[in-house]
């Protein structure tokens, strides 16, 4: 399974060769009253509905805003304890690594993301962190 953090998390799995399912969890709770419970939740009800034997998550270093970050550390924090509890191994990814695997440019943007995922798998992703999550599942599995 691949995750992309964030207030829309983005994820991806497959259960066999090229049975490939993705989405994205739109996660909205009102973070100065819950910490985050809500997303934390929502993540775990993910994880429990699809039992992934090994996770990669983007490793992001910095956020733009305090919210974003309270978010992803709280979802990381999540993640890793629910790794543990199950015995998944983790890996996390650089956002650079996941756009100079699909791209070649340690730099794109989304919408070259995107465009790169159309290319490759011939679907159009609805939104951009489902994409992303497939494009870091394709980066663990080709390297």
């Amino acid at each position: 399974m691949a995750l992309d953090l964030g207030s829309q998390l983005g994820w991806a799995t497959f259960d066999e060769p090229d049975a490939y399912h993705w989405g994205t969890v739109v996660l909205t709770d009102e973070a100065h009253l819950t910490g985050h419970a809500e997303s934390v939740m929502a993540l775990r009800s993910l994880l429990d509905w699809t039992n992934p034997v090994r996770i990669a998550f983007e490793s992001v270093r910095g956020h733009r805003g305090t919210s974003a970050a309270h978010r992803y550390g709280a979802l990381v924090g999540a993640l890793a304890a629910w790794a543990k509890e199950h015995g998944v191994g983790l890996f996390g990814a650089s956002p650079q690594a996941i756009k100079r695997h699909a791209t070649g440019n340690s730099r794109a943007s989304k919408s070259d993301m995107m465009n790169a995922a159309m290319a490759k798998w011939g679907k159009r992703f609805e939104f951009d962190d489902a994409a992303d999550a497939r494009w870091l599942l394709d980066l663990v599995q080709h390297g």
